[in-house]
Parts: structure tokens; sequence; C-alpha cells
């Protein structure tokens, strides 16, 4: 493998995942494969937990979050703290690491991505049928996971500037006048030190 393909393996297995919430069928889908809940039982569970206030609205095809809910999300981490354990990153969310979920109000109809909300009742949560708090349980893992900072992971910035270094590379490699092969021993070089540093996980 060269140079040039090393690194385009490494910005892709370092690439940032975005992990986005729940739509309704991708939730019917999940709950059908991993709880092995029906169809109708989790329509029926997931309008029960929304009537009680429990979560948002879950007929949505939209993954995405408005930015307008911003403010509430230390809040509805605060909620869930009484029975869930939140990762720190995703309880102190901050902005340091903009989750891509977030899309601005302009984007949105009407519905967004299915979530907890800050009127999380720790004791209906400790009454629910098991069907509906295992459905509960996924969105709030989902929910945690979208703002839950992966540190193994590149910004996007330092994913693009690998790839323009591959391409350099690779552009360089073709010429073969000595000026440029100078050129591609040098960036050569450069990049095995710093793919040498992503493997150790001391990139930044």
């Amino acid at each position: 493998m060269t140079i040039s393909q090393d690194l385009r393996k490494i910005a892709d297995e370092y690439a940032p995942q975005a992990v986005l919430p729940f739509t309704y069928d991708e939730i019917i889908s999940i709950a059908r494969a991993k709880l092995g809940i029906r169809q109708e039982q989790v329509h029926s569970a997931l309008h029960q937990l929304y009537a009680a206030k429990q979560i948002s609205y879950p007929r949505t095809d939209v993954p995405y979050l408005p930015t307008v809910l911003l403010p509430d999300l230390p809040l509805i981490m605060s909620a869930l703290d009484v029975r869930f354990s939140t990762d720190e990153p995703a309880r102190h969310h901050n902005g340091h690491y903009m989750s891509p979920a977030w899309r601005s109000p302009e984007s949105f109809d009407l519905h967004y991505g299915i979530i907890p909300t800050s009127a999380f009742d720790p004791e209906l949560y400790d009454t629910m049928p098991d069907e509906w708090r295992k459905l509960f349980d996924l969105i709030v893992e989902r929910f945690v996971a979208v703002f839950t900072f992966k540190p193994s992971l590149i910004s996007k910035e330092a994913r693009a500037t690998l790839l323009a270094a591959a391409d350099l590379i690779d552009q360089l490699e073709t010429d073969v006048s000595d000026e440029n092969k100078g050129l591609w021993r040098f960036w050569s070089r450069k990049a095995s030190e710093l793919a040498s540093k992503l493997a150790d996980k001391e990139f930044s």
C-alpha cells in the first residue's frame, strides 16, 4: 500500500461517525431487530410516552434537532441523571463538540428527531410496562451518544488535510522532475510521521 493510500485509509478510519436522534422508522426497525417488539407495539408505546411528555413527537422522519433546543440540553441531561448515568461530556455539553445533529430552526417544518424531554419522571419510569422502558432506554442511549465527544476521532479539518496530502503526494509522484521528486520525498516522510502519530493516538 502506498503512502497516499495509507493516508486515505487512516482518514476513513478516524472520520467522525455522525450519531443522530431516532426517526420513527428507524426506532421501529431497531426495536423489532434488537428487542423483538412488533411495529404496532412500538407505535403504541411511543405515543404513550409522548402523551406522558417523556419524549418528543415520535412520528417524525427528521433525524436532526433545531438549535433553539440548545438551552434545553443541560436540563434534559440533569433530569435523566436521576436514573441514567449520562456521560460527562454530554452532560456538560458546551459547544466545544458541536454535534452534526444540530440544524438551524429554518430547516424544520414542524417536528425533529425523537429525544427525551426535561419532564422525565423517574417514578413513571419505574412503573412503566417493560416494553415502554426498553424503548425509552433506547432513546436515552441514542440521545446521549449524539452529544458525546469521541476523543479517538479527528476533526473534519484534520481529515481534509490528510486527504489533501494524499492527493498532493499522488500528483507529485506522477511528475518525474527532480524538484517534484524532492517534494514527494518530503511530504511522504511527513505523511508517514502523521500516520504513526495517529496510530499511537497522539494526534489532536
